[in-house]
């Protein structure tokens, strides 16, 4: 797993022990947690080659493989629909999340260049699709994502309508979303998808004055949690850290209250422990490894 990881911009040995404490999780209850992403899959083979050959017996498995290999996926989708022996290898709400991952993935494959533009839409909806097959009465899915996905409004400078618009649109005040943001210390950017091939550890600049995180400093406290409904109007500022940011001004203009239900203040921030050095290296060589051939 740690192995696989790497090939994401992330803490790999973190997100480890996460699947693991899932796992002892859901070994004692009924109903479990279902762990999954909602961005796109630009090399969908790579994801669809581990998980067949977790779900199938080597003997069965080839097939499956080389139509994986051909990008053969209506070919895929239909064997994978008459498949007794993975019908009973997943639940119900397993398969048929399967079944409509390799619909989307049919449907995506003739876009070689992504659009931006509709980029926040697929992932809000996929989003969608996977609450209306797991979710039952009264239970949550939490979603992990750049602030600039979560938020409910788009950023000054953003390029479209984010996800959480769209969530907040089709789910009202069920959809909650809460930015999670630091003040000072250093942080791992993630350069590997325009500047440069490697990830690189930047400073925090001193905040400005009527910026959150500047105000947050004064409470004295190392991290809290606070509604932005109770957020004073002077408060206009918000640090903003994506991609690439570490010679840009990271604070922004907004109202914080529109955006965000609420707000994660952090003190301090330390750069990533575990994350490779040039993680989209890694995955290449990773993908085109022998053992994914």
């Amino acid at each position: 797993i740690e192995q696989d990881a790497r090939c994401f911009f992330h803490d790999y040995k973190l997100f480890a022990e996460l699947l693991s404490w899932i796992r002892t999780y859901n070994l004692a209850h009924v109903r479990k947690v279902h762990f999954g992403g909602f961005d796109g899959m630009p090399i969908p083979q790579f994801a669809l080659s581990q998980y067949y050959s977790i779900l199938m017996d080597e003997g069965a498995l080839i097939p499956y493989l080389e139509l994986i290999k051909n990008r053969k996926f209506d070919e895929l989708l239909e064997q994978t629909k008459s498949n007794v022996h993975l019908k009973k290898r997943l639940d119900s709400e397993s398969f048929e999340y399967l079944l409509s991952m390799l619909q989307r993935i049919i449907h995506d494959r003739s876009f070689i260049v992504h659009d931006k533009k509709e980029r926040d839409f697929e992932m809000a909806d996929r989003v969608r699709n996977a609450v209306e097959i797991f979710l039952k009465d009264g239970e949550k899915a939490i979603l992990h994502a750049h602030s600039g996905h979560l938020t409910k409004k788009p950023i000054i400078g953003g390029y479209c309508f984010p996800m959480g618009h769209f969530l907040n649109d089709w789910y009202g005040d069920n959809y909650f979303s809460i930015s999670h943001q630091v003040a000072r210390g250093a942080y791992t950017d993630n350069e590997c998808d325009q500047i440069s091939n490697f990830s690189a550890v930047c400073s925090l600049s001193k905040s400005l004055p009527q910026s959150f995180e500047s105000v947050s400093l004064s409470s004295g406290f190392d991290y809290f949690y606070y509604p932005s409904l109770h957020l004073g109007d002077k408060i206009v500022l918000l640090n903003q850290i994506g991609r690439n940011s570490c010679n840009r001004k990271k604070e922004v203009f907004m109202s914080l209250k529109g955006h965000f239900d609420g707000y994660v203040f952090i003190r301090e921030s330390e750069p990533l422990r575990d994350v490779d050095n040039n993680p989209v290296s890694y995955m290449m060589e990773y993908v085109t490894s022998t053992k994914y051939k």
